[in-house]
C-alpha cells in the first residue's frame, strides 16, 4: 500500500481490535479525497476464532454489522469488500451476507472456472436459505493470455455458462501489473495509463449495470 501511497498510516487499530472494541472510525484510512481504507492486517487470521465463539445466528453478521456502522459515519458511494472466491468460508459466508451486489472475478483456467461455477450454486444456496437479497452482478476473467488456446477455450466456456453476466470488458495479463504490485500503481507513461484505463472499464461497467439493476 504505501508503495501508491506514501502517506499509508500503518498504526491504525487492527481489524479485530476494532471488531472487539467497535471504534470503527479508527481503523478508516483514508488515501484520497475520493477513497478510503479499512485494510486488512495479519490478525484477521484470528476471525475465524472470535466467530467461533459468536452465537451461531450471529456468526455470519458480523461483517453486515460493521458496514451498517460505517454507513452511519461516512456517507461513501459504494463500499467494496475483498474475499477469495472459497465456498462456506467464514469470510465469504460474512461478506455474502453484507453485499448487496457480489462480482464475481476468476482466472481463464480450468480449476478456476470450474470453481466459479461452483460459487455460482453456492450463492444460490445460500440465497435460499437465508431469505438475502443480494444481486450476482457479474462475472469478470481476469488475467487472460489474449493468444492463449486455453484462454480462448475458458471464455467460450464462460459465455455459455454465464450468458449476459459475463462482463464484456476484462482483464488481460500485462506486465505493466506485476510492476504496479512491485512498485506501487503510477500513473505516468503510457503502459501504465493503459492498464489503468482496461481495470477502469470494469468499474464503469459494475457502475453501470448495478444503475440497470437499480432502475437509475
Amino acid at each position: 500500500m504505501k508503495r501508491t501511497y506514501p502517506e499509508f498510516e500503518e498504526e491504525k487499530i487492527s481489524f479485530i481490535n476494532m471488531l472487539k472494541n467497535g471504534n470503527i472510525d479508527q481503523s478508516i484510512v483514508k488515501l484520497t479525497s475520493k477513497l478510503s481504507l479499512l485494510p486488512a492486517d495479519s490478525s484477521l487470521a484470528n476471525l475465524s476464532d472470535i466467530i467461533s465463539k459468536t452465537d451461531i445466528l450471529k456468526k455470519r453478521y458480523i461483517l453486515k454489522n460493521v458496514v451498517e456502522k460505517i454507513k452511519e459515519i461516512h456517507d461513501f458511494d459504494y463500499i467494496f469488500i475483498d474475499v477469495p472466491p472459497t465456498i462456506n468460508s467464514d469470510f465469504t459466508n460474512n461478506a455474502v451476507y453484507a453485499s448487496d451486489y457480489i462480482l464475481m472475478v476468476f482466472q481463464t483456467q480450468q480449476s478456476a472456472y470450474e470453481s466459479s461455477l461452483s460459487f455460482v450454486n453456492f450463492l444460490r444456496d445460500r440465497k435460499k436459505e437465508s431469505d438475502l437479497s443480494f444481486e450476482l452482478v457479474g462475472a469478470v476473467p481476469v488475467l487472460i493470455k489474449k493468444s492463449g488456446r486455453v484462454d480462448k477455450q475458458i471464455l467460450d466456456m464462460s459465455k455459455s455458462a454465464f450468458s449476459e453476466a459475463l462482463f464484456e470488458n476484462q482483464i488481460y495479463q500485462r506486465e505493466r501489473i506485476k510492476k504496479f504490485a512491485a512498485d506501487g500503481i503510477k500513473d505516468k507513461d503510457m503502459h501504465d495509463k493503459k492498464v489503468i484505463y482496461m481495470f477502469n472499464k470494469v468499474y464503469e461497467e459494475l457502475v453501470d449495470r448495478v444503475r440497470l439493476i437499480e432502475g437509475e
